[in-house]
């Protein structure tokens, strides 16, 4: 199991190797996404740089608690597309998060059903 989409053995440190802490952890952060996803397209929509910021900010510490790398620096990216107003590249910073967020969602979802196979 690729191990990109999340720093592994990291987190399972963070979490002392509580394997039902990492999925708890894992679950917060799937439904914390979904509802800021959805908030990133009104801020952009709006062109509210702090609104954008805000939530770029919050799912960039999310991500670091999960030691999602990849996905952790898209997010600092936005946070400071959103800080500078720079508008022009944010569609296509954010159809980067959706993909790597699709890939995220893969492995922990593979990763999950590994867990439960122990």
């Amino acid at each position: 199991m690729s191990h990109e989409a999340i720093d592994v053995t990291e987190v399972l440190e963070r979490v002392q190797n509580d394997y039902e802490l990492l999925i708890e952890l894992l679950d917060i952060f799937q439904e914390d996404y979904k509802e800021k996803r959805q908030a990133f397209d009104v801020a952009i929509q709006r062109k509210s740089s702090d609104e954008l910021r805000n939530l770029a900010h919050s799912l960039k510490g999310a991500s670091s608690n999960i030691s999602a790398k990849k996905i952790h620096d898209l997010f600092a990216q936005l946070e400071h597309m959103a800080e500078e107003g720079q508008w022009e590249h944010v569609d296509n910073l954010v159809g980067q998060i959706d993909t790597t967020y699709r890939e995220l969602l893969d492995f922990i979802i593979k990763f999950k059903k590994k867990m439960k196979g122990l």
